[in-house]
């Protein structure tokens, strides 16, 4: 399922990567509203109430664990999220890659603490389980997303 979140829904957007689901940030409305399978969120009343399709939600909550429970309880399954298997910034799948691949890319720190990597292939970003990793988590868990 892939979900289209307008451009005032970017900090949302970046969690639903972040929970490894397909998310587009339009730019402008009038180019993507054309997948009848997408789900179309939006924090405007005036683009919810005018955008022609069945699938679509306001947001009108400003607290991120309750957007994301909002959004996880209208459309999404447990088995559909795959944490950590997106990149945050451009949408693209990760991939697992050897640290001496990537070394260049991280921090000294960073290459002696931590054996597990992933890797976007498309922006080059490189993630890690650093102390970031348990607070996305405390986010899930306030969100309905993970135990």
């Amino acid at each position: 399922m892939k979900f289209y979140l307008d451009n005032m829904l970017t900090r949302v957007a970046k969690w639903l990567r972040l929970m490894g689901i397909d998310t587009t940030i339009m730019q402008t409305t009038d180019t993507v509203l054309n997948d009848p399978q997408g789900v179309y969120i939006t924090g405007s009343i005036k683009h919810y109430l005018n955008w022609p399709v069945e699938r679509k939600l306001y947001l009108e909550e400003d607290q991120i664990n309750q957007q994301l429970n909002l959004i996880l309880l209208k459309f999404l399954s447990p088995e559909e999220i795959r944490p950590f298997s997106r990149c945050s910034i451009c949408n693209a799948k990760l991939t697992a890659i050897d640290k001496e691949q990537i070394r260049a890319l991280i921090p000294g720190r960073v290459a002696e603490n931590f054996k597990s990597f992933k890797y976007c292939q498309s922006c080059r970003k490189v993630y890690w389980q650093g102390s970031h990793f348990d607070r996305i988590n405390a986010v899930f868990r306030k969100s309905g997303i993970a135990k």
